[in-house]
C-alpha cells in the first residue's frame, strides 16, 4: 500500500515527515493536489444592489423544505433539555449531563 501524506506549503517550500516504513534512499513522487478548491464567489464579489438582492428572495422561495420525520420520545425529551440548559444558562447555572441521562431513559 502507498501511504498518502498530507503537508502544508510554508515560505514556498514542502517539508514532509515520513513514515517509518519509507526507508532513507528511496526515491518519491510529489503530486501537487490542492485540498480545498473554492466553490461559488468570494463575499466581496456579492452584489447587494436592490435587483440582486430580489433576484435572490425570488430564489429562496424555490427551495423545498426539509421534512425531518415525525419527532420520537428522545427528540421531544432531548429538546426540553436543550431548552432547560439554556434557562438555566441565563440564570447563570450550569446543566449537567445527568440530568440529560436521567431525563432521557428512552
Amino acid at each position: 500500500m502507498t501511504p498518502s501524506i498530507q503537508t502544508v506549503v510554508h515560505d514556498r517550500q514542502i517539508t514532509v515527515s515520513v513514515p517509518d516504513e519509507i526507508p532513507d534512499g528511496t526515491r518519491v513522487a510529489v503530486l501537487v493536489v490542492p485540498l480545498f478548491e473554492q466553490i461559488g464567489i468570494d463575499e466581496s464579489q456579492w452584489s447587494s444592489d436592490a435587483a440582486a438582492i430580489k433576484d435572490w428572495n425570488e430564489w429562496l422561495t424555490t427551495i423545498e423544505p426539509i421534512d425531518f420525520g415525525q419527532s420520537c420520545e428522545f427528540d421531544d425529551k432531548f429538546r426540553e433539555y436543550n431548552l432547560d440548559a439554556v434557562r438555566q444558562q441565563m440564570r447563570g447555572g450550569e446543566a449537567s449531563a445527568l440530568a440529560l441521562r436521567q431525563k432521557c431513559r428512552c
